[in-house]
């Protein structure tokens, strides 16, 4: 089923008609593979990454989805910055210092330092969305998106992606529609469109995600890492 998709994805994408059509990458959540935390606490499904070949140390940004079933600390990652959302079940972080917050579906997401001392306390079995950034290159955000929306980035956005959380979404760039299910995920360079359509059934969730220029004066620049 995957292998006939991602046939579909090339040929839709490579045509004729679509010579003209600005750069995207479909990452579809058949084609993950589990990949153990640095810690060895536990996995996560990596989304995307760029570069797309840097090891962890060298990214400029990762998106990734985590199952977290046990307690324990966050791994550790200098120079980065992490921006964390719950997609399911309750999750309690610990700080140093003894601060705690608790995060569900319903909260907002959560940023901190990729080398602060951060401990999860899952109360279930929790699903949780991790956006890694290198700080004071680029920052992440993240918004919950509904019905039909056009969406118009500025040009601090390097790169946005739509997120299929629950259900069904379309995307449609460049006159393109991508067609995305449970965590398939749509990355569009931004440099290359400013516009893109998203439509959401009344029974789906999606996310957009968008990584954004720390340096404002540098917009053009922050993404030449390949």
């Amino acid at each position: 089923m995957c292998r006939s998709i991602i046939s579909w994805i090339f040929r839709e994408v490579t045509s004729e008609n679509t010579k003209n059509c600005a750069p995207v990458r479909l990452h579809l959540a058949c084609k993950r593979v589990a990949m153990p935390w640095k810690n060895g606490g536990g996995f996560t499904n990596e989304i995307a990454r760029h570069p797309h070949d840097a090891p962890l140390e060298s990214i400029l940004w990762r998106v990734s989805i985590a199952n977290v079933d046990s307690a324990g600390p966050f791994s550790y990652f200098a120079g980065l910055d992490r921006l964390l959302m719950v997609l399911k079940g309750e999750l309690e972080l610990t700080f140093k210092g003894d601060s705690r917050i608790i995060l569900t579906q319903e909260s907002e997401p959560v940023r901190f330092a990729g080398s602060a001392m951060v401990s999860a306390w899952p109360a279930t079995s929790v699903v949780d969305l991790n956006v890694m950034t290198r700080r004071g290159r680029v920052e992440a955000k993240i918004e919950t998106l509904s019905s039909v929306q056009r969406l118009t980035t500025g040009p601090e956005t390097l790169t946005s992606m739509v997120l299929c959380l629950a259900g069904t979404v379309s995307v449609v760039v460049a006159a393109q529609r991508f067609n995305l299910g449970l965590h398939d995920a749509c990355e569009i360079d931004s440099r290359s469109t400013s516009c893109i359509e998203v439509e959401t059934p009344s029974d789906s969730r999606v996310v957009l995600i968008q990584i954004l220029s720390s340096d404002r004066s540098a917009v053009g620049d922050a993404h030449e890492t390949n």
